[in-house]
């Protein structure tokens, strides 16, 4: 029997799992047990981001962009992400899409080249009127979880 181990947040009642492949199709046990409180302290490490910036989502906005994540075949390894894949991540605002998003932020290595971020920090300021701070807030989250990897991160905070 294999077993994972992590402890979430509970955030409005839910808790966001993704599962490894090897778990896909079969039946899982999910027990639910209240954190020790040293592991319920802990500094934001193995915490989903999932959804962090719902609140501004505009699902009607979708369907107007030119690349999403999973319209296209992706290799298993992916290495670099675009800005789709972490608006979607961030905003949780598509069923499907965000899901993907999270399967591929949550379960593999990636790198946010530069440019995207910047797209990334635009469209949230622009389109989905999020206020600077929180973008720094949770662009900075990825980055100190290793969900995201970045060239010259502090430099790119400090001025998102």
């Amino acid at each position: 029997m294999e077993a994972i181990r992590k402890i979430q947040t509970v955030e409005n009642g839910e808790v966001h799992l993704r599962l490894p492949e090897q778990f896909w199709g079969q039946e899982v046990e999910i027990i639910v047990l209240s954190a020790p409180q040293e592991d319920s302290q802990r500094v934001a490490t193995g915490r989903s981001l999932r959804g962090c910036l719902k609140q501004y989502a505009k699902p009607e906005l979708i369907s107007q962009e030119q690349h999403t994540p999973g319209k296209r075949r992706r290799a298993r390894n992916m290495s670099l992400v675009d800005a789709n894949v972490v608006l979607r991540y961030l905003l949780d605002d598509h069923a499907e899409l965000s899901a993907k998003a999270t399967e591929i932020i949550e379960l593999q290595a990636v790198t946010l080249p530069m440019e995207a971020a910047c797209e990334v920090v635009y469209v949230l300021q622009k389109v989905y009127a999020v206020e600077r701070k929180d973008i720094q807030r949770q662009l900075g989250a990825l980055l100190n979880e290793t969900l995201v990897n970045m060239e010259k991160p502090a430099v790119f905070l400090k001025r998102a």
